[in-house]
């Protein structure tokens, strides 16, 4: 890419190519790459960028998300179950979001305004967010889990407008370790269902199906919460690092996985797949 090729991608700062949807590519539907003219984005520089099925979102170096597309399943968290066609902020992410933007609403639990996001993934219906911090932020519908969280009186959060907290403990489903809240440094969602990978290589998911483990078949259990993965193999779970997660499959690589010692093996890398 040229100078000035860079020049213009950093000005305009996003290049999505998508077909159909006018407010996901936030300029009318196209059949190859377009950049997307936003005057939000005209001071921002975007570092990361995600889509779903009918919205899309990107985290610009100042830490802020912006989100547009179909809303009405909260997917935006602008707080509202409405459609944005252009991108949008989304309120209390970055260094200079003003602190009462997210009080006096509904979700308590939305970030502070210093919080910097470096990462987002979007599913179908849900958005994952994920902060300098390693805390992960959830908005939009979880009928079935999706989300990871839990109302005040221990209900699942059946649907979330603004970004709230999604609590990911150590040993989180019995997988086992010391107590407390992870890091997570990567996130991943698929259309119903959602991943991350905790700084230890851990690997945590909730949603709907379950199929990380080795000897758990695809089933049409939910798990509501995050659940530490296990490899399947006495409960050990190796590190896991994230590659892609699509519509119907979680790709992933689980590194440091031992082969049965009786047969001389040693660490290995390989490759887990989730059916979606």
């Amino acid at each position: 890419m040229g100078d000035d090729e860079q020049t213009e991608l950093e000005e305009f700062l996003l290049l999505l190519a998508a077909g159909g949807f006018k407010a996901v590519v936030g300029a009318g539907g196209v059949s190859a790459p377009r950049i997307v003219r936003a005057p939000c984005l005209s001071e921002e520089r975007v570092v990361a960028a995600a889509g779903g099925q009918m919205h899309s979102s990107c985290v610009c170096a100042s830490g802020k998300v912006f989100t547009w597309g179909h809303g009405s399943t909260g997917a935006l968290g602008h707080g509202v179950a409405e459609d944005e066609p252009t991108p949008r902020m989304v309120s209390g992410f970055g260094r200079d979001v003003d602190r009462s933007a997210t009080q006096g609403t509904d979700e308590q639990d939305g970030p502070d305004a210093d919080v910097l996001a470096t990462s987002v993934a979007c599913g179908a219906w849900h958005t994952l967010v994920l902060t300098k911090a390693g805390k992960v932020y959830a908005f939009g519908d979880g009928f079935t889990g999706q989300l990871g969280l839990e109302d005040r009186g221990g209900e699942k959060e059946s649907r979330a407008l603004s970004p709230r907290v999604v609590r990911i403990e150590r040993n989180a489903g019995g997988g086992g370790g010391s107590p407390g809240d992870v890091y997570v440094t990567e996130v991943a969602c698929g259309s119903f269902s959602s991943a991350v990978v905790s700084s230890e290589g851990n690997l945590y998911h909730w949603g709907k199906p379950d199929a990380f483990s080795d000897d758990d078949p695809v089933t049409d259990r939910r798990y509501l919460l995050p659940r530490r993965v296990t490899s399947g193999r006495g409960g050990a779970a190796p590190a896991y690092r994230l590659v892609a997660q699509g519509a119907s499959l979680t790709l992933g690589i689980a590194e440091g996985v031992r082969t049965d010692p009786r047969g001389g093996g040693g660490d290995r890398s390989r490759t887990v797949l989730h059916r979606s």
